[in-house]
């Protein structure tokens, strides 16, 4: 079993500290403040190690507006008429945007990705 002690664990409900997170390849086996009895090899220790689940970003232009590049060139937003139910934001994606690398090391997974929410109706 592989091993972290984080200084704090946010699970989504609730913020400990000072845990150990135990796991077997994709499973995790083991949380508690005590290390295991079995023991096992501690990956990772140390000053300001945070643990979080999953994060979800549930509206996001991430993509439709590619980090550092300029403004005039974002497509997020078709401010063409109030509403644009035609728009798909599949045609506008940029999946060299380095966005998207940057919310992966912060711990967002998913990002819904949608366009403008300058119109009425935005599309898909």
């Amino acid at each position: 079993m592989k091993i972290i002690k984080t200084n704090c664990l946010l699970d989504g409900i609730n913020e400990r500290k000072d845990v150990f997170i135990g796991f077997d390849n994709e499973e995790i086996k083991y949380v508690d403040s005590g290390k295991p009895e079995e023991g096992g090899e501690i990956i990772a220790e140390g000053q300001n190690i945070v643990v979080t689940p999953a994060f979800i970003d549930s509206h996001s232009h991430i993509g439709l507006q590619r980090s550092a590049e300029y403004s005039g060139q974002y497509e997020e937003n078709e401010q063409m008429d109030s509403a644009t139910p035609m728009v798909n934001a599949l045609h506008s994606l940029y999946m060299d945007d380095p966005a998207f690398g940057e919310s992966v090391e912060h711990g967002v997974l998913y990002s819904a990705a949608f366009p403008g929410s300058g119109n009425l109706i935005g599309g898909r």
